[in-house]
């Protein structure tokens, strides 16, 4: 039930561009929550202003509120006198207005009295009674005044449906005084890790060739990053039913299926021969070094992704491609960190295969880390990955390079 070569392989640009084809005919669906609560969640309708922020004039900062033509010309030397006629409190709108010649005190963020249309600084002025003040500086128009709707107006549009919602976009609907948001809801994802060797985590002495669990809890924890919930982890021997058995169970109860191991061209890997049988197999192979054993379908129209077992293919694996399909999902742009560096060594590439070097960054210098793709060190050493262009043939040291920053 194997196939004995790669099947439908495909470039990194290809793949991207299958799995997000698949993405687009989602239809996520949408829940509401209080706004303190949507940190990291993805809004699902524009947010509208149904008001004016503020909604009164207010001053920038202490100083007195006057008519700015008649400061024009005032000194040090020449300053201008003018009648205080009150004080304005802050939370109290005035009940009083600026006439000719006339000014009143208005702390910061205090609202500006009718007739008013600039405030002098406080440094700038001089108290020579308790009715009456010097002004040493000419002031413009609404100089110093935050106007009426300013900061968001009535029926703007304030934070776009699809932003990731950040601290800053919860402070934004607080000042509007909005308290529930539509979101997108988290994408389910059901994790099968495959192989006669594979046990739990918890077990604490293993016993001739056993080896733990690794792929699930780091692409548990990369997922759970990217704003999905993870509601299944299961492991699975090399049994061809056994493994069809497991992914019917949880296809309907989850938006997409990650299976780890049995992607390769193995006797007992069994990946591509299940998807084959029970949906469609879109690309199998993808020309990129670690890596290669990618597989992408889907089943019930369902995404369905099959990552090798070795534990720095899988994690990079799910690190381009599954983490892109989950921001198509939400149509948000998967923005990446990137970081100019020096290069303290020759890389040697694959042409042919876009190779990704795994690097540490030190001190402006990046330094790949050389090993097989299943050393499990390597993960907890990478600070990021260089991606080498298939037509390239390796780089050189002192080289500059982009580095693309894990997060």
């Amino acid at each position: 039930m194997t196939s004995k070569k790669f099947f439908k392989s495909v470039s990194v640009k290809e793949a991207l561009d299958e799995i997000s084809k698949i993405a687009s005919n989602y239809s996520i669906n949408t829940e509401t929550l209080e706004f303190y609560k949507a940190t990291n969640r993805v809004l699902a309708t524009d947010i509208i202003s149904k008001e004016n922020i503020p909604n009164f004039n207010r001053s920038r900062m202490d100083g007195y509120a006057v008519k700015f033509d008649e400061t024009t010309g005032s000194s040090e030397t020449m300053p201008s006198i003018f009648n205080i006629v009150g004080n304005v409190e802050i939370g109290s709108s005035p009940t009083f207005s600026i006439n000719n010649g006339e000014c009143a005190y208005v702390p910061t963020g205090g609202e500006i009295p009718k007739g008013a249309n600039s405030i002098v600084m406080i440094e700038n002025t001089e108290l020579i009674s308790d009715s009456e003040l010097l002004v040493y500086k000419s002031t413009s128009f609404n100089e110093n005044i935050t106007l009426k709707g300013e900061d968001i107006s009535i029926n703007e549009i304030v934070i776009k449906k699809y932003t990731k919602l950040n601290s800053f976009h919860i402070g934004v609907l607080a000042s509007m005084g909005i308290t529930e948001i539509p979101v997108l809801k988290k994408p389910t994802v059901s994790i099968i890790s495959t192989g006669d060797e594979l046990v739990s985590v918890y077990k604490k002495n293993l016993q001739g060739t056993e080896i733990r669990d690794i792929n699930s809890y780091c692409l548990k924890s990369q997922l759970e990053n990217i704003g999905c919930i993870v509601n299944n982890i299961s492991i699975v021997k090399d049994n061809y039913d056994s493994l069809k058995k497991e992914i019917l169970k949880t296809i309907d109860n989850s938006d997409f299926i990650i299976m780890s191991g049995g992607s390769s061209v193995g006797e007992r890997d069994y990946m591509n021969a299940l998807l084959s049988e029970l949906g469609e197999v879109l690309f199998h192979g993808i020309r990129m070094k670690p890596g290669k054993p990618v597989l992408f379908g889907t089943i019930n129209n369902k995404a369905f992704f099959g990552l090798p077992g070795n534990p720095v293919s899988c994690a990079l694996a799910a690190e381009l491609y599954v983490s892109s399909f989950v921001f198509s999902l939400n149509n948000i742009n998967n923005k990446k960190l990137f970081g100019n560096f020096k290069l303290d060594t020759n890389i040697h590439s694959f042409p042919g295969k876009t190779t990704f070097q795994m690097v540490d960054i030190n001190d402006g210098v990046a330094s790949p880390i050389m090993g097989r793709s299943s050393m499990i060190k390597m993960l907890a050493n990478s600070k990021g990955y260089i991606e080498i262009d298939e037509s390239i043939e390796g780089l050189y040291k002192d080289s500059d390079v982009n580095v693309t920053l894990f997060k």
